[in-house]
């Protein structure tokens, strides 16, 4: 009978456990899930503020003109100033606040001319107040064109709030639904607990024996929970307000090489771990005290090996309920292996490409190759002849030394020069020795641009000459492009020394210089008309350096803008096109860059490519 209430007592428990296990990892990622759908409302709110600003601003500036043109003393000018120098950072953060939201960024970029536009309006009044008199200042308001051009501003910020507060009410149910959910997670499984616990305990108290087992089983439920925790496949470190380390399971262990008795109780930053520490410590610190999830993404450390590494850490910010304390839960997946992959990714797309373009490279090197052999073959059959002629005339040399010159060697040595033609030869030798110095040298540009393209691949960046990388990848894709397109180029003599990783980023101009010419090619091939035009610009934007590749070939359907830069994703042909060129461009560039791959496009019309580099690390773009 006593084993039976054993047994009993045990399956209450362990079923009470399990209950408790799933109730609680239920209700973990449904507080995960509102706590994301919270962080989409914040979002939201972020960006009318930012919207907001950008309207005052304006008034702002307004209010300094008026009060200027009303007294002409330069005090009265100071909101207008404040305001100018503001307006631009404020259309900034709103663009990357929006960057998930292409409608938005046509706003953006549409709101962006009509300021600059009021910005000059402005400034015309003010620079005629000042120049001249109120009345002419007068004039230039009466013409209603500020007027004109602040009633659109409005009008595209009143669509902007338009879709932002569909956006937020949206959100904001989801964030309630959310919410709901985790809480009936919450109540339902603590009253399931509670309830199977009562009925346990109401066994309990009818024998002390079953208590005990009871009590056994749930020190062995709590040692299958920890079990479970240490076993999990990602890394899990738990620290305290402090930075001390709570927690520490088998991966954890295994990947840092350090064992839970020698870093339980210690400061995370003192238990040895080879990383970015100040980048980690940033991390927290942030997470603490924004009560938000923080990622840091590709954070390098050295592995136990002394190889080095890639980590991406999530740190989620939890509270003790029963004492108010603050803490972070770290967790963690080893990016090592992904790392390589995509390295052996990329490298194996450049081959691909290096592959296709082959036969046009050798098409490319065989031409100037061939003229440089006519013309040297011709250089030896003139030599040849023209040897015969030297040889005539040395020996009517030695004829007229020894005084013996006769009709007859005078018309052998006529004879040699009428039949090699030496006026012919005269004209015609340099002419070959200038094309086959022509052909040598365009077949040293190819190689010296295969070379440069060629490049190895390299994880720290170095300052590079962006026009030379960019004339070098244009010979490399010369068979790809020239016989759909003429390719212009407009490119910044001044421009400064970007810091790149220059294998990727030639790679990322090949894609884009290729899709241009396909572009052009299907216009091409369905019309049947004359050549496009690919045009490639560089030009200096304050901290920034832009590459323009533009085409004039079909444009990109509205459907599929939103898509073109998703793996896998083309609009080309089958056999044509991976879907991974743009993917992987724009990785480079936002990822690995920091900077920024927009595009602007129009069907029937073509469509422009901008890539924007930093030219320094602290004006990179922030991701997260």
């Amino acid at each position: 009978m006593n084993l039976s209430i054993e047994k009993k007592t045990v399956g209450w428990l362990g079923l009470a456990l399990i209950i408790l296990v799933v109730m609680a990892a239920s209700s973990y990622q449904a507080l995960q899930q509102f706590i994301e759908t919270s962080r989409w409302v914040e979002h939201t709110h972020e960006v009318l503020t930012r919207i907001n600003n950008v309207l005052s601003t304006l008034k702002d500036a307004e209010t300094g003109q008026r009060g200027y043109l009303l007294t002409r003393l330069e005090e009265y000018l100071e909101p207008y100033q404040v305001a100018v120098a503001r307006i631009e950072e404020h259309i900034k953060q709103l663009r990357d606040l929006t960057s998930d939201n292409p409608s938005q960024q046509r706003r953006i970029l549409l709101l962006a001319q009509k300021v600059a536009d009021k910005q000059d309006e402005l400034q015309e009044t003010i620079e005629t107040r000042r120049g001249k008199s109120f009345e002419a200042a007068l004039a230039i308001v009466k013409t209603n064109h500020g007027k004109k051009v602040m009633d659109e501003i409005r009008q595209i910020v009143t669509e902007m709030k338009r879709e932002e507060y569909a956006l937020l009410e949206r959100r904001t149910v989801e964030s309630r639904i959310t919410g709901q959910h985790s809480m009936w997670f919450i109540i339902g499984g603590g009253l399931l607990s509670l309830v199977i616990l009562a009925l346990g305990s109401m066994r309990l108290k009818r024998e002390f024996i079953a208590r005990q087992l009871a009590e056994k089983g749930l020190r062995h439920g709590h040692g299958e929970l920890e079990q479970v925790l240490a076993s999990i496949s990602s890394i899990l470190i738990g620290l305290d307000g402090q930075g001390k380390v709570t927690r520490w399971n088998g991966t954890a262990a295994s990947t840092f090489g350090l064992a839970p008795s020698e870093v339980l109780g210690k400061a995370l930053a003192e238990v040895g771990i080879q990383w970015d520490w100040s980048q980690v410590e940033r991390a927290i610190k942030k997470c603490l005290e924004s009560h938000h999830p923080v990622r840091l993404d590709d954070l390098t450390y050295t592995q136990p090996s002394g190889k080095s590494g890639f980590l991406g850490l999530a740190l989620t910010p939890l509270v003790r309920y029963e004492d108010h304390s603050s803490g972070v839960l770290v967790l963690g997946v080893d990016l090592s292996e992904r790392k390589q992959l995509e390295a052996q990714l990329a490298l194996a797309q450049k081959m691909e490409s290096i592959g296709q373009m082959a036969a046009g490279i050798a098409h490319e090197i065989n031409t100037p190759t061939q003229y440089v052999s006519d013309n040297l073959r011709f250089l030896q059959d003139g030599f040849t002849v023209i040897r015969e002629v030297l040889d005539s005339y040395a020996t009517l040399l030695h004829a007229v030394e020894a005084e013996a010159v006769s009709p007859e060697l005078l018309r052998t040595v006529q004879s040699k020069m009428a039949e090699a033609d030496v006026d012919y030869m005269t004209d015609e030798i340099p002419k070959a020795l200038h094309q086959a110095l022509e052909g040598a040298g365009r077949v040293a540009t190819i190689v010296r641009a295969m070379k440069d393209f060629s490049h190895p691949g390299t994880t720290e960046k170095k300052p590079i000459d962006l026009n030379k990388a960019i004339e070098s990848t244009m010979t490399v894709a010369r068979n790809e492009w020239k016989y759909v397109a003429d390719l212009v180029t407009d490119l910044d003599p001044a421009l400064p020394p970007v810091p790149c990783l220059p294998g990727e980023l030639n790679q990322v101009l090949l894609n884009l210089i290729i899709n241009a010419a396909h572009a052009i090619g299907d216009v091409v091939s369905k019309d049947g008309g004359e050549k496009g035009t690919i045009t490639l610009r560089t030009r200096a934007n304050g901290d920034w350096v832009e590459i323009h590749v533009e085409d004039t070939g079909t444009g990109i359907s509205e459907g599929a803008r939103g898509k073109i830069f998703d793996p896998f994703f083309t609009t080309k042909g089958v056999g044509k096109g991976t879907g991974q060129g743009l993917a992987m461009a724009h990785d480079v560039v936002v990822n690995k860059h920091g900077g920024t791959l927009m595009f602007e496009t129009e069907m029937g019309k073509g469509t422009t490519f901008v890539i924007r580099l930093p030219l320094s690390s602290s004006t990179a773009k922030v991701n997260g």
